[in-house]
C-alpha cells in the first residue's frame, strides 16, 4: 500500500553502533549512545526484538560527553561491545581532541545490566569511532584511527582467547582523496567510522572515505594470526 504504520517504540533513547549480538543468557545486546551523547547499551527480552531495555554506562563528567556543554559539542560516545559469557567489554570513542586521546573502556559482569565507571585504557587512538569484535580464531580485534588525524586506519588483534591486544596492522595509511563537496568542519581526507564482519575466512572491514564514499578492505584471517 506504500503506507507505514507506527508500531511504537522498540528501544528507548539509543542510537545503535553495533549489530545485535546474542549473549549466553539468551538475550541480545547492542551498543550505542543516547540523545545526550552518553554511552548506553540496549538489551532484548530474549528473542523478542520488539522490546529492549536501554542501560546507561556510567560516565564521569571529565570525559566531556554531553553535547550541550560547549566545548564538548564535538564529543560523542560511539560505543562498541564484545560479549563473552556473562562479561561484556565496551570500547568507547576517545573524548580528548587536544591531548593524547585514548580509547575508553567499561566492563559488565552481569550480561550488560550493570557497568563499571568508564576509565581510560592505554590504547592510543584518534578521537573518532572505533569498532570491536571477536574472530572465529578466538582473537579479539579493534579497528581505530591512530595518530593525530584520520589518515591511518589500523586493526589491533589479540592472541587467541586473550583480552589484551598484542599486534597492530595498518589497514589504510596516508591521505585519501580530497572531498568532492564542501561540508562541515569535520570534512576532509580520512578513512574513518569502521565496521566489520567475518565471512569465508576473511574479515570484511568497511569504512568511510572523506565522509562521501564507502570502501571495503578484505583481510584474510591468516594475515592476522
Amino acid at each position: 500500500t506504500d503506507r507505514w504504520e507506527s508500531q511504537g517504540t522498540v528501544a528507548g533513547d539509543i542510537y545503535p553502533y553495533d549489530e545485535p549480538m546474542r549473549m549466553d543468557d539468551g538475550n541480545w545486546i547492542m551498543a550505542g549512545m543516547n540523545s545526550l551523547t552518553y554511552p548506553v547499551v540496549a538489551i532484548s527480552h530474549g528473542d523478542d526484538f520488539t522490546s529492549w531495555d536501554t542501560v546507561a554506562i556510567p560516565a564521569p563528567d571529565r570525559f566531556y560527553f554531553n553535547a550541550l556543554s560547549g566545548f564538548a559539542a564535538i564529543c560523542v560516545a560511539e560505543t562498541t561491545v564484545i560479549p563473552e559469557g556473562d562479561e561484556v567489554l565496551a570500547y568507547i570513542r576517545p573524548q580528548k581532541p587536544n591531548w593524547d586521546p585514548v580509547v575508553l573502556v567499561s566492563v559488565s559482569k552481569d550480561f550488560g545490566r550493570t557497568w563499571s565507571e568508564i576509565r581510560e585504557s592505554n590504547f592510543s587512538a584518534h578521537m573518532t569511532k572505533v569498532y570491536a569484535g571477536k574472530l572465529s580464531t578466538g582473537q579479539r580485534y579493534l579497528i581505530a584511527n591512530q595518530g593525530n588525524n584520520r589518515h591511518s586506519l589500523v586493526i589491533a588483534v589479540s592472541r587467541p582467547d586473550q583480552k589484551t591486544f598484542s599486534k597492530i596492522w595498518k589497514i589504510r595509511h596516508g591521505l585519501s582523496a580530497q572531498p568532492r563537496f564542501p561540508g562541515q568542519s569535520g570534512k576532509g581526507p580520512q578513512w574513518c567510522y569502521p565496521y566489520a564482519i567475518e565471512h569465508d575466512d576473511s574479515l570484511y572491514a568497511v569504512y568511510s572515505v572523506t565522509k562521501e564514499d564507502c570502501e571495503l578492505s578484505i583481510i584474510p584471517l591468516e594475515a592476522l594470526s
